[in-house]
């Protein structure tokens, strides 16, 4: 089954082409097909002529013609599927329908039924984040005056409409760690449908990781989507389901797993002047991989 994700921006020049092509670059070192679809493909790809004379005849693109492009696409991906079709700022379109004049009733109208189209592709949205002022100087130099307030309302109206929808949503900030390691951690039961991160992307290599410390059983990382300022798991290497049900590892894998949670949160603590170390059961435990958090800080998301 393809699934689409589709990067976004608030701002330009943040870096979405940057990203698009690490998460392209990440997915195929990882054997699967992906249609890496660039910004300026929606002036040459077939299924979007007439998207592109519109433009060029009128300087905008109604909303339906839009629709009826996107609807094109869908149909020629579904006839040759790639594992990932991943877009590089072609989906929502709300920074262009913002521009254009459109209300928020309409953009949200409008986010509704491409919602309906894309729902064959399984589509998550990636949106760049980051507050205009401190996007590089050279979109405010291309910008001009105005550009932080214009940009800001594209912003909420974008993130609204997105939160409306039931894509998934991926929200990354581009001034803070590893965007890139972010974005692929959030999006591997997506992209792969594995439901343990820990055996099938961190400890295989898959997806790269920060070490923090490392014995021969267990692995301590910074989150790959961190929910506090300082946040790192402490995973055991060989497979355990969680702390109620210790597989094979048994009491002697899970004290060699709180040695080094002790480790850990003791230099949190010291660096950082407190620390706290959760686990999660049944529905709150999303892999089931048994882990613990190590975290400082008021949650960042």
């Amino acid at each position: 089954m393809t699934v689409l994700i589709a990067v976004a921006g608030s701002a330009p020049g943040i870096g979405k082409t940057t990203l698009c092509d690490g998460l392209a670059a990440h997915w195929s070192g990882l054997g699967l097909r992906v249609d890496h679809f660039r910004e300026e493909e929606i002036l040459s790809r077939p299924e979007f002529a007439a998207l592109a004379a519109e433009f060029r005849e009128t300087g905008r693109i109604a909303p339906a013609t839009i629709l009826s492009a996107m609807a094109g696409h869908v149909e020629a991906v579904l006839a040759d599927p790639p594992d990932v079709l991943l877009t590089d700022a072609l989906a929502p379109f709300t920074a262009s329908l913002v521009a254009w004049g459109h209300s928020e009733a309409a953009i949200s109208s409008f986010l509704s039924s491409l919602s309906s189209l894309l729902t064959p592709l399984k589509p998550a949205i990636v949106y760049l984040d980051g507050k205009p002022p401190a996007a590089p100087a050279r979109a405010i130099e291309r910008e001009g005056d105005g550009w932080c307030e214009a940009l800001e309302r594209e912003r909420a109206i974008t993130l609204a409409g997105l939160r409306a929808q039931p894509w998934e949503l991926v929200v990354v900030d581009s001034t803070a760690g590893d965007p890139l390691g972010t974005a692929a951690g959030a999006l591997v039961s997506h992209v792969t449908g594995t439901t343990d991160f820990y055996c099938d992307e961190a400890l295989s290599g898959r997806t790269p990781v920060k070490v923090v410390a490392e014995t021969d059983d267990v692995l301590a990382f910074h989150h790959t989507r961190p929910y506090w300022p300082v946040h790192i798991v402490v995973v055991p290497k060989r497979h355990v389901p969680s702390l109620v049900d210790l597989g094979d590892a048994g009491d002697e894998g899970l004290l060699a797993v709180l040695a080094v949670v002790r480790q850990v949160a003791g230099q949190v603590n010291r660096e950082h002047g407190a620390a706290s170390v959760q686990t999660n059961l049944g529905r709150y435990q999303d892999s089931k991989h048994l882990h613990f958090h190590v975290s400082s800080g008021a949650p960042i998301r």
